[in-house]
């Protein structure tokens, strides 16, 4: 049973009762093929009703997060599962996801990026790379991909290490995306996230809630939605005239071993004095879960009371604690990736060509966390 289901409403009780769900399924309680939550279970949780129990368990079999089988009950599907039901000669999109890539973020991913294929006409595999697979130049792999005969591939967040892959498999003539990325200059079709709108929405979010020693924590990574997540901020810091109170923090990463004990360090240096920053902008999930490990250690700061936080990109991870109440958040705006995507790949394969290569994107400010949400609705 979840900690709490409530909303004054009836559609705020049913987003609540659907929430406590999904985080259940992504954040791993119930592994993949594990029976669920029946409709008489949900109904029992403070604040849902067996109305409000089907309905959510109902969306949550459309939107692909679990199965019905008829006399036995409900089942999590895996997350390469998690797509509406295909055609069986539908076209082939494979979808490529970097070694290391979170489970849970893929989890999250594929329902809002299967809502732009047409299920008629397309159905999407994941391919989990291995951090040896381009090991004696990769074309073993290659033309593995190949050999499935995909009508098209898109390649999640490729470093430069995949360059020459990618320009083999365009060689090879697969139409090809690279996701959040742009790798035009190999002949391959982009899709690049806008992130400029919603880092400075966010920073308003915490501007307006009085803070004004503010600081933007982001890992020292190569990702061009990173870095201009840290720039726009610190632009936006300057307009509002904020100097010596307003802290640019890059943390070393290592995808291996993070947080490592140097993160913590520069996170104990940066909350630590009587200048100690009251509203903190974080540029991905990492440098959050870093702050997060620290509030764990310092339960009398509370979120948002003593220190407000805003993040790009929340993932969810089943190892760790989350010590971190709902705070805003926002996202790529998946379906809209996926669909300036498939409208790429449709014209390539009708022959048209393509005056530009790379589409942008602009990524999403999530909703209001419910409490908040509740909150202003009892101020008013």
């Amino acid at each position: 049973m979840p900690a709490h289901v409530s909303g004054r409403d009836g559609e705020n009780a049913y987003q609540a009762v659907r929430r406590a769900l999904l985080d259940q399924i992504i954040g791993g309680k119930f592994p993949a093929g594990a029976r669920f939550h029946s409709v008489r279970e949900v109904a029992r949780w403070p604040g849902s009703t067996a109305h409000l129990a089907q309905r959510a368990l109902q969306e949550l079999c459309r939107e692909g997060y679990l199965e019905s089988v008829p006399k036995k009950g409900l089942f999590v599907r895996g997350p390469t599962q998690r797509v509406r039901p295909q055609a069986p000669g539908a076209k082939l999109l494979l979808f490529i996801v970097p070694a290391g890539a979170q489970q849970s973020r893929v989890n999250e991913m594929l329902p809002g990026m299967s809502q732009a294929l047409d299920p008629a006409n397309w159905r999407i595999e994941v391919v989990f790379l291995k951090p040896d697979y381009n090991q004696n130049g990769g074309f073993q792999f290659a033309e593995l991909l190949i050999s499935r005969h995909p009508t098209a591939i898109v390649w999640a967040m490729p470093g430069p290490h995949d360059m020459l892959m990618i320009r083999y498999l365009v060689a090879s003539g697969v139409p090809l995306v690279t996701y959040n990325r742009d790798f035009s200059q190999t002949g391959a079709m982009g899709v690049v996230a806008d992130v400029a709108d919603v880092a400075r929405k966010l920073f308003e979010i915490i501007w307006n809630e009085g803070r004004r020693q503010l600081a933007c924590i982001h890992i020292e990574k190569q990702s061009p939605s990173i870095q201009q997540f840290a720039q726009v901020i610190r632009e936006t810091a300057q307009e509002h005239g904020l100097g010596d109170d307003f802290r640019d923090v890059t943390l070393p990463y290592d995808e291996l071993m993070f947080p490592s004990q140097e993160v913590y360090d520069t996170i104990v240096s940066l909350m630590s004095g009587p200048d100690r920053p009251d509203g903190i902008l974080c540029a991905e999930s990492f440098s959050l879960l870093a702050l997060e490990h620290w509030l764990a250690e310092h339960q009398d700061v509370r979120v948002p009371e003593d220190l407000s936080v805003a993040s790009f990109d929340r993932v969810r991870l089943d190892e760790y604690i989350r010590v971190i109440p709902p705070i805003y958040t926002a996202d790529f705006d998946q379906p809209a990736m996926m669909a300036a995507a498939i409208e790429m790949i449709e014209q390539q394969l009708c022959g048209r060509r393509l005056e530009k290569l790379v589409r942008v994107v602009p990524a999403v400010l999530l909703p209001p966390p419910p409490r908040r949400r509740m909150a202003a609705a009892a101020m008013a």
